[in-house]
């Protein structure tokens, strides 16, 4: 029997874009009418729309198509079989994402909870690689190197910043820019990397607050940035000192989200001091 490309459609429930494709990309060969230009396609090209659409779905693309519909069933599985690879990274890659995500939300939610509390608690152990220092980005060919590397191969990233401990205790208003990734993480991952350019943050007992602040607080004027340096520095040296704690090295503060309040760009961040007993 013969079938028109809109009758294969309707049979099978694919489009007739799909039915064309399909052909151009010879995986079907309609017979063409001379009289009418007419395609019209056999019981073999039904069944192979069965195989086809399949294939579609699972992922193939139409030169992998192209392979299997002159390949044996040994060479098929081993198509089979680099997909099912394919998909058990691409299922670690969403799984990693989603778990950044659920992050993302819950601190989004602690947000909410914690208003202006600080909260005493050990920091994460992270890797990480400023990418910006003195409002300039690095231009080093090495450093955008390893940057594109935690961009790329490690889907749960942080974008924090850091303020160095001598600015703090300087009230100096200042900071650095880093991509951080959780040192398990990368221990696991097991991926190569020239760590001359990666520092460590270390877990330890830390001081938390969630901080809100401008977008572009470097640029902000002096009344605002005594306010930042205040809200920033003064308040956690504050709880220091009645908690009978010191500072005891750097601080990080990752980067939670956008805001705009009162038609003013705004970020959260949860800033975290490490801190020792006196």
């Amino acid at each position: 029997m013969k079938y028109t490309t809109s009758m294969l459609s309707k049979m099978l429930n694919v489009s007739t874009n799909t039915i064309r494709r399909f052909a151009e990309k010879g995986h079907l060969n309609p017979i063409i009418d001379e009289k009418n230009q007419y395609r019209y396609f056999t019981d073999s090209d039904v069944q192979k729309i069965t195989y086809l659409s399949k294939y579609r779905k699972i992922g193939f693309s139409h030169d992998e198509i192209s392979q299997m519909m002159g390949a044996d069933i040994t060479q098929i599985q081993e198509s089979y079989q680099n997909m099912m690879r394919h998909l058990d990274d691409e299922i670690a890659q969403l799984q990693s994402l989603r778990h950044m995500v659920k992050d993302d939300i819950n601190m989004m939610h602690t947000v909410q909870l914690l208003g202006d509390r600080f909260v005493e608690m050990d920091s994460v152990q992270v890797d990480y690689i400023v990418y910006k220092k003195d409002e300039q980005i690095y231009q080093d060919k090495n450093i955008q190197q390893i940057t594109n590397q935690f961009l790329y191969d490690y889907p749960e990233i942080e974008y924090v910043y850091i303020f160095r401990k001598e600015d703090i205790l300087n009230r100096n208003l200042k900071c650095e820019e880093a991509i951080t990734i959780r040192s398990k993480l990368v221990g696991q991952k097991n991926i190569k990397m020239d760590y001359r350019y990666v520092e460590k943050y270390p877990k330890q007992k830390s001081i938390l607050k969630i901080q809100k602040m401008p977008i572009a607080y470097t640029m902000a004027d002096e009344k605002i940035k005594e306010t930042l340096c205040c809200q920033l520095f003064d308040e956690y040296l504050e709880y220091m000192k009645q908690h009978h704690y010191c500072l005891d090295g750097d601080a990080i503060g990752v980067k939670i989200s956008l805001s705009k309040e009162n038609g003013k760009e705004m970020q959260y961040i949860v800033l975290g001091m490490p801190v020792k007993a006196e």
